[in-house]
């Protein structure tokens, strides 16, 4: 468990901080939209907000395989 715990940090820690902090806000802290935006005047509009999201996600879920099929291989 302390693995894949370890693995798990280790994705969330390849990505931007911006991600980290979209992410954070709306999965674990169950922020709105409309309040992430506010906090994040970089963003022009909420679908652009909402894209930056999806892509952010990718990326995490990306990484996060790449890490996971890395630990198979050696397993």
């Amino acid at each position: 468990f302390r693995r894949v715990l370890f693995r798990s940090m280790e994705a969330i820690s390849t990505i931007s901080d911006r991600c980290r902090q979209i992410l954070t806000s709306f999965y674990f802290q169950e922020m709105k939209l409309d309040a992430i935006l506010s906090q994040l005047p970089s963003f022009q509009s909420k679908d652009a907000l909402k894209t930056a999201k999806n892509k952010c996600l990718d990326k995490l879920r990306k990484t996060a395989m790449a890490i996971y099929e890395s630990m198979v291989r050696f397993a």
